[in-house]
């Protein structure tokens, strides 16, 4: 909840009154947190949570390679930040073409990095690479698919 007034405060900026229109924009739906919240538990590297997580969002209607994208979009902003080389807050937000309702996002990107080498992000990206490709080509079963994504992700 804390997250969610955070994103509603850093998108309606100085105003002093919030409508249902800034709630409706900035306000991510059950399902779409459950997403969010799996890529920072593999962020974390909490495999475990990160595991039981994924069961709860397949049990819902979200795609596998809707999950795959949501990871991949994360990991391509902790290895644009990674990858950033200046400091500064306003500079990160703007290299990484984030609107304002989604500077939150900077913010998370920034404590996250912190977990994972230049090395590693890249590899996590071919991990997600070759999922989408697994997911594609029916080899496997799409859970056991993003299951292995998911532990490779949180031990790099």
């Amino acid at each position: 909840l804390s997250r969610e007034i955070e994103k509603i405060v850093a998108y309606v900026g100085e105003r002093e009154t919030i409508k249902k229109e800034d709630l409706e924009k900035v306000a991510v739906a059950g399902e779409k947190w459950n997403v969010f919240q799996l890529v920072d538990l593999i962020a974390q590297k909490d495999t475990k949570k990160a595991l039981k997580t994924l069961e709860k969002i397949l049990l819902g209607s979200d795609s596998p390679s809707s999950i795959n994208f949501w990871i991949s979009e994360h990991f391509m902003g902790l290895l644009r930040t990674k990858s950033y080389p200046k400091k500064d807050w306003a500079g990160l937000v703007e290299y990484l073409g984030l609107e304002k309702r989604k500077v939150f996002l900077a913010n998370k990107y920034s404590q996250q990095v912190s977990n994972f080498t230049l090395p590693q992000l890249e590899k996590a990206i071919d991990l997600l690479y070759q999922s989408e490709l697994d997911l594609r080509s029916n080899l496997s079963t799409p859970k056991i698919i993003l299951e292995v994504l998911i532990f490779n992700l949180s031990h790099l």
